[in-house]
């Protein structure tokens, strides 16, 4: 009884913690009505079940379950970070963007972001606004807080605990401002940060002084690089201590990640049952105590090494419980310890319930649990150890295939024959990787030594690697799926769980139908199958979609009309890969039909895009015949002016449901008569100069800036005006009209 109330009340506190984040209404109402509709839901839950089983059945222990949920959601909103009266997130509105001085403490070892720059996190002693400071109403010398600071030209090189004074500019965290895109604001908020600064320079005030684990961490980080120089010396270190405590170059994380691999990279349960094994072997004959105390040594290390991660912590908990298994001699449950160590954790920070590393990493923990025996016997044709190499996998993949869909809308199709291929170089490369960093950490040169050793294994690992992500198809996009299907899909695995274990209850009792459990497994898979496949075919063969995305510099339009794609500009390369490709894989797009590019052609941009998805045709509007792409008609017009200056070049594209649209760069001054034809057209433009004459359906604005009077013709015109840099991302379908990105609130549903 009390194993079974504690698995209850476990369930009931990561329910709780589950309805914090309703997509349904607003969020403070979604979140009281969602926890009071699932506590409500407890005691009606256990009351059927005693109707059903009175004699193993209590309803006391579903009423408190009730409660539970309702304190998981106060709880979860109570440990909210909120800024503090003096945070430094208080002092940007009045600063205006103005270059200032901010000094404070290093948190974290700088690491490199994808665009070349520098970051770490600061912990805020003091700002220095200059000529400011008397204007401001909050005192500078009391700003406080934590900053989220990225460095341009120099690269730092201090370590945590640096005192520093840098100068650059504060800015306030943007939103997601595209759909399904990444929530900047989000993100930093969950780290109790509520402000970005861009600096530029920086002076050492106070060197760090004393001893943290940051320093055994690079000690072990720089013996292992000296035996093995380059990217080798850094997957080795980073299958050991974690990507957190190594600074990956983004290509290689992309190239783990693209075939389903990237937890090979963060520390993770792998690393710690790998190690719990070695000491447990190791100490074979020695007493309970001692091994509990080896073992428990031995995570700890491991989980100072990594960095406190969620998902090495989870596994860590875990990992307490079979040492402690072992003391009392008892044998463990893993499905209760799972729940016991997730639940245990959501205690102390009930934020990371939105971790995508957190939930990946319990929900893979709950796969092979649950689901690595049923796939084994069904795979009983195959050798008994090919089988179970093919198991594991296969049940890691199916409980965090969901999600995955959910969150990227991404498939790995190679990603379970990958695993298994490197499944025996991934445990002699992380086996001789604590091997070294535990000689590294009393002797860096015999950690070198030991490093080198693992030249080929890891240079194998990296080919293997390489050659599965240039195959055809590597990753697919099937476009993101609704979190109806999300706990649809979470469903059918629940019920194919418990129908498993009910079978396997009466092959013991000799009462089993072999056949009819294959018939159940074949029609939940079609079911499965059905939910996630078919809806992508029929929105890409049937949707009609206008996306306009909010980018840095050039302006980007995706056109979705019958299964054909038109995009009009690619953006700079780091647009084309963190803005639009993203956005197009989210929508299930795996090919662009047609880039038209307005502007000059961008060729970085281009590229960018074309690493993650092939183009049929690139053209250039200057040079564009007028013509079709299935159901999108695209005609050319020049814009001539009366007086000679620079021509220029405008495209109306017709889509379905008689709905024209007029891109262009800009508009000139003195233009023809008739020259544009806006009557009941939707513009796309820059902002500037517009005839007076209009008589547009709505207008949508992509530059930075929209003029007074500009606007006010608009308004005056009664047209509905979208700009980009206030309004986000801009979509029209002929559905629901058109919709912006911000007022909408479409944002990722699971934290990163």
């Amino acid at each position: 009884m009390q194993s079974y109330a504690g698995a209850l009340w476990c369930i009931a506190w990561i329910v709780g913690l589950l309805t914090t984040r309703s997509v349904l209404l607003t969020q403070s109402v979604s979140s009281l009505w969602t926890a009071i509709l699932a506590a409500f839901s407890f005691p009606c839950l256990g009351f059927t079940l005693r109707k059903l089983r009175p004699a193993k059945f209590q309803i006391q222990p579903w009423v408190i379950a009730s409660a539970i949920v309702i304190v998981a959601v106060g709880w979860y909103n109570f440990r909210t970070p909120q800024p503090s009266n003096f945070d430094i997130s208080r002092y940007v509105n009045a600063i205006d963007r103005t270059s200032i001085h901010v000094t404070g403490t290093v948190d974290t070892l700088p690491r490199t972001t994808r665009s070349g720059k520098t970051q770490l996190w600061l912990t805020v002693q003091n700002l220095d606004a200059g000529d400011l400071n008397s204007r401001l109403t909050l005192a500078p010398d009391k700003a406080n807080g934590k900053l989220y600071v990225t460095i341009g030209d120099r690269r730092p090189s201090f370590p945590p605990g640096t005192q520093v004074r840098l100068s650059g500019k504060l800015y306030s965290p943007k939103p997601a401002q595209n759909p399904g895109g990444f929530d900047f604001k989000k993100y930093l908020a969950i780290e109790g940060c509520f402000a970005g600064l861009t600096a530029d320079d920086f002076e050492i005030v106070k060197p760090a002084t004393g001893w943290g684990l940051w320093q055994l961490q690079q000690r072990i980080v720089q013996a292992q690089m000296v035996g093995l120089p380059g990217e080798e010396g850094l997957l080795l270190s980073a299958m050991v201590l974690g990507n957190r405590a190594v600074d990956l170059p983004s290509a290689m994380q992309d190239a783990f990640t693209k075939i389903g691999m990237s937890h090979a990279l963060a520390a993770s349960g792998f690393q710690v049952s790998l190690t719990l094994s070695v000491v447990l072997a190791i100490c074979k004959r020695s007493s309970p105590k001692v091994k509990a105390i080896a073992g428990s040594v031995a995570i700890v290390i491991l989980i100072g090494l990594a960095g406190a991660q969620p998902a090495i912590l989870r596994a860590g908990v875990m990992g307490f419980a079979v040492l402690g298994a072992i003391v009392v001699d008892q044998k463990t449950k893993p499905i209760g310890s799972l729940l016991f160590a997730s639940s245990l954790l959501l205690v102390w920070n009930p934020l990371w319930i939105w971790n995508l590393g957190f939930q990946l990493s319990a929900l893979a923990t709950l796969g092979l649990l649950v689901t690595s025996e049923p796939v084994q016997k069904r795979l009983d044709w195959m050798p008994s150890p090919i089988a179970a190499a093919f198991a594991t996998p296969i049940a890691a993949y199916l409980w965090t295939l969901p999600l995955q869909l959910y969150s990227f809308g991404l498939v790995s199709p190679y990603s379970i024959p990958a695993n298994v291929i490197t499944t025996i170089l991934i445990s002699i490369i992380s086996l001789g990787g604590m091997v070294s960093a535990l000689c590294a950490a009393v002797v860096p040169a015999v950690g070198s030594f030991t490093a080198g050793l693992l030249h080929w294994p890891i240079a194998t690992l990296l080919v293997i690697v390489e050659q599965i992500g240039k195959l055809p198809g590597s990753q697919w996009a099937v476009g993101s799926i609704s979190l109806a299907v999300l706990i649809l899909l979470y469903g059918l695995l629940t019920i194919a769980s418990t129908m498993h274990l009910w079978s396997s209850k009466r092959e013991e009792q000799s009462d089993s139908n072999p056949k009819a459990q294959r018939y159940w497994i074949t029609g939940m898979t079609i079911a499965a199958l059905s939910l996630v496949f078919v809806p992508a075919w029929h929105q890409a063969q049937s949707k009609i979609q206008v996306t306009a995305l909010t980018t840095a510099r050039q302006p980007v339009l995706v056109m979705q009309a019958n299964g054909k794609v038109l995009l009009i500009n690619t953006g700079d390369r780091s647009s084309s890969e963190n803005t639009v490709t993203p956005f197009l894989q989210k929508q299930g797009i795996n090919q662009i039909d047609t880039l038209i590019q307005l502007h000059n052609i961008d060729e970085d941009g281009i590229q960018g895009l074309r690493d993650r998805l092939p183009i049929r045709q690139i053209l250039q509007a200057t040079d564009l015949p007028n013509f079709k792409l299935g159901p999108i008609a695209i005609h050319t017009i020049p814009l001539t002016p009366q007086s000679p200056t620079k021509p220029q070049t405008a495209l109306t594209i017709e889509i379905p449901h008689q709905k024209t649209w007029i891109l262009a760069n800009q508009i000139p001054k003195r233009l023809e008569q008739n020259t544009l034809p806006t009557k009941n057209s939707i513009l796309w433009w820059n902002g500037g100069y517009l005839p007076e004459d209009l008589s547009l359906q709505a207008a949508i604005v992509y530059g930075k800036t929209l003029r007074p009077a500009i606007a006010q013709t608009l308004d005056q015109h009664s047209v509905p005006t979208f700009h980009l840099a206030r309004d986000g991302a801009v979509q029209w379908t002929p559905q629901q009209g058109f919709s912006t990105t911000l007022s909408t609130g479409e944002t990722e549903f699971a934290s990163l």
